[in-house]
């Protein structure tokens, strides 16, 4: 019997082929965090219990799948696809989805909260230009024949995405209210993802709506979701209120936490989006607030921190990065990170400092040597 194998890999992209008994084959693509280890891939676990012959490309840094990664993996795909292929995806995979459907022969799309964060800083700033940036968008030219997103139409960082990206033609959009950024929500279990695939290879996006609706109103954490929601646009009271009934509800202590998370998340996203032009020194007040709610939920810091690098200034990310690192001090990756930061923002002297520090805790890791090495080198010039 076929195993599971790694069937492209280079500096930028790995795919995996996960053999099954599907008359088609699911392409999934990762996410913005997601990235190789192993043979796993996302969206691997529902592919497997469902037997769909499946493969998952991963990114192997914060890229967007440019077009010239994917143009390298099209033969892999084509060698272990068969004739339908299913693309799959959240946000960035969801983009990814979209952006390469004709690229690699899908027949067909899912596409969760598909953004492209690069976009979204010129949408924020109001000076995006789609001929000076197509590679931001999704055109008729590049989408596969039948194509679907999902987003939640009173989450604007996320609508005006979807809007451009219908925009090529042959994208149908279904709204799904209240659920911020994380559509994949709806989705969750194997049992699911079949029902949702089912409608999508029969074109059937009435089901495909109704479906997504009757999960949102009756899933047991619809109270939990409400309070990220709510969390997200800064409506602590009601949020606090919604956090209660979620728990009067049966939902445990340890997920509401961690849906807290992601509205305090989500709300320093928004925040961020909306700081074009302000100050440093206020972007880092707004950013210490939402972080001081959770100061020791390493997920909490590093996203604002990576949120900052975004939407602000390298500055502004110090502060979670400094305070990830605290949580997390033998993560070697937040020495590293932190290093370049502080060199983004102009304190190269501090960034060798802590990079040397680094040193004593790891011993000569060829990663942070290298580091130092490169800033010594970038100082002098």
């Amino acid at each position: 019997m076929a195993q599971t194998q790694i069937i492209h890999e280079d500096d930028e992209c790995v795919a995996i082929h996960l053999p099954g008994k599907s008359n088609f084959t699911l392409i999934t693509f990762g996410g913005l965090t997601d990235r190789p280890n192993g043979l796993w891939f996302w969206g691997k676990d529902a592919a497997e219990k469902l037997g769909f012959d499946s493969i998952g490309i991963l990114a192997k840094s914060v890229h967007w799948y440019p077009r010239s990664a994917i143009e390298r993996l099209v033969p892999a795909i084509s060698d272990h696809s068969q004739a339908s292929r299913v693309g799959y995806g959240f946000s960035m995979g969801a983009f990814g989805a979209l952006k390469h459907g004709r690229l690699l022969g899908l027949t067909h799309v899912l596409a969760l909260s598909p953004v492209n964060y690069r976009l979204r800083k010129f949408l924020w700033r109001g000076d995006f230009s789609p001929e000076k940036n197509p590679d931001l968008i999704v055109s008729c030219q590049e989408t596969a024949p039948i194509n679907v997103q999902i987003v939640d139409p009173f989450f604007p960082e996320d609508l005006r995405h979807a809007e451009l990206f219908a925009s090529a033609g042959n994208i149908r959009t279904i709204r799904a209210p209240f659920v911020d950024h994380q559509t994949i929500a709806l989705i969750r279990g194997s049992a699911n993802v079949e029902r949702m695939i089912k409608f999508l290879l029969d074109n059937d996006v009435l089901a495909m709506s109704g479906f997504l609706n009757s999960n949102r109103r009756k899933a047991p954490d619809r109270a939990s979701n409400l309070a990220r929601a709510s969390l997200a646009r800064g409506n602590i009271s009601r949020a606090n209120q919604l956090w209660q009934k979620a728990h009067q509800t049966g939902v445990s202590s340890e997920i509401i936490e961690q849906v807290r998370i992601g509205g305090l998340i989500e709300q320093g996203r928004r925040e961020l989006a909306r700081a074009s032009g302000m100050k440093v020194q206020d972007i880092e007040i707004i950013i210490e607030k939402i972080s001081a709610q959770a100061p020791n939920s390493r997920r909490l810091q590093q996203e604002l921190a990576l949120w900052c690098e975004i939407y602000a200034s390298p500055k502004a990310a110090l502060a979670p990065l400094r305070r990830a690192l605290k949580i997390a001090p033998k993560a070697i990756g937040r020495w590293l990170s932190l290093g370049r930061t502080l060199h983004a923002a102009g304190q190269t002297e501090e960034a060798l400092d802590t990079l040397h520090n680094a040193l004593g805790v790891f011993g000569k890791s060829k990663e942070l040597v290298s580091l130092i090495n490169h800033l010594k080198t970038v100082s002098k010039k």
